[in-house]
């Protein structure tokens, strides 16, 4: 916010006792940052101190400024730089899809007040569409809708909690995550998910032929292949493979053994 005021010229008997600004805030709003400029642009800050009680804020001038020539036949802009509150949510404030903020400070010089001109500002609310698809019927995993404004930030990444209908787990399609600043209009960003696919083929068993002995039976080789199809992405570190040798007339496994996937050479 911007507050003009002019303080016109006084002969030095008439020079003020007091001098002070008020301002209410909106309550979602707090302050940032006070400058105080001339018309000429000129830091005039020194002439001036800024008090702050719960949302009020008070530009009071100072008693030796008041009683400075240079004070006076000035006008004076009152920067007042304001930011919403953390975590503050302004969709419970959302009216037509705005948000409106009112502004109406006073200046009282000794005992006379004067109100300054109603200041009424609205913030446009934007809408961040992220929608979750498979990449290769394009059918939609989730939609997520957020209400955003102007100057917010986004950061979007893919998520690890999606599913299909057998429980295998989607990944990224291309483990692209988006960051970027809310404009002056909706965004809409589409995430491609892919279900990771592994086979593992067992090409060759041989079976060393020898005296085959209680405790250590026959050598085998198990050759083994392996195909991977959309894992660029996928965490394979803790996943799994188990090989095991069953005697078919007796139905039993023989042997049995479980490696971890990373390992497979």
């Amino acid at each position: 916010y911007q507050i003009h005021h002019r303080v016109p010229k006084e002969r030095d008997k008439f020079y003020y006792k007091s001098y002070t600004l008020s301002d209410t805030l909106a309550h979602p709003l707090e302050l940032k940052s006070t400058s105080i400029k001339d018309a000429n642009g000129t830091n005039r800050n020194s002439y001036f101190k800024v008090a702050q009680k719960g949302n009020i804020i008070t530009v009071s001038a100072t008693a030796a400024a008041l009683k400075t020539k240079g004070f006076y036949d000035k006008d004076y802009f009152f920067n007042l730089k304001t930011t919403i509150k953390k975590g503050y949510d302004l969709e419970s404030i959302l009216n037509n899809n705005q948000v409106t903020f009112i502004n109406k400070a006073n200046v009282k010089v000794d005992s006379t007040v004067k109100d300054t001109n109603q200041v009424t500002t609205k913030l446009n609310a934007k809408k961040l569409t992220v929608i979750h698809y498979d990449k290769k019927d394009n059918a939609e995993l989730k939609k997520e809708t957020f209400v955003k404004f102007t100057g917010d930030t986004y950061n979007v990444s893919p998520l690890k909690n999606l599913k299909d209908k057998k429980g295998h787990h989607y990944v990224s399609f291309d483990g692209k995550s988006y960051k970027g600043t809310i404009a002056d209009k909706d965004i809409t960003l589409r995430l491609p998910y892919v279900i990771p696919k592994i086979t593992v083929n067992a090409d060759r068993v041989e079976i060393f032929t020898n005296t085959a002995r209680k405790d250590s039976g026959l050598k085998t080789l198990i050759t083994l292949s392996k195909k991977e199809t959309d894992t660029n992405f996928a965490d394979l570190s803790t996943l799994k493979y188990k090989i095991s040798i069953k005697d078919v007339k007796q139905n039993k496994i023989v042997v049995s053994e479980t490696k971890l996937y990373k390992d497979f050479k």
